[in-house]
């Protein structure tokens, strides 16, 4: 995704959101954990990615800044 069309898609979330941009969690799998009951899952919804990869135990939330590195004039550096 070009830079204008992300700044263009963040915009729109953010107006959506009216000021809040509103994020989807992701659901961790752990093998060494015991799955669901901190966050209150439904049991069917413990092993949902597979057993495999484990029970569901955690939930993030996050976000994902391009950062763009830019030299700061000497009067302004910290």
């Amino acid at each position: 995704m070009e830079t204008t069309a992300a700044i263009s898609v963040a915009r729109q979330a953010l107006d959506q959101g009216k000021g809040i941009l509103r994020l989807a969690p992701t659901w961790v799998p752990r093998s060494f954990c015991v799955p669901g009951r901190r966050i209150k899952l439904h049991p069917d919804d413990y092993y949902i990615l597979g057993g495999q990869r484990g029970g569901i135990d955690e939930r993030w939330l996050s976000v994902l800044l391009l950062l763009k590195m830019v030299r700061l004039p000497a009067k302004m550096k910290v």
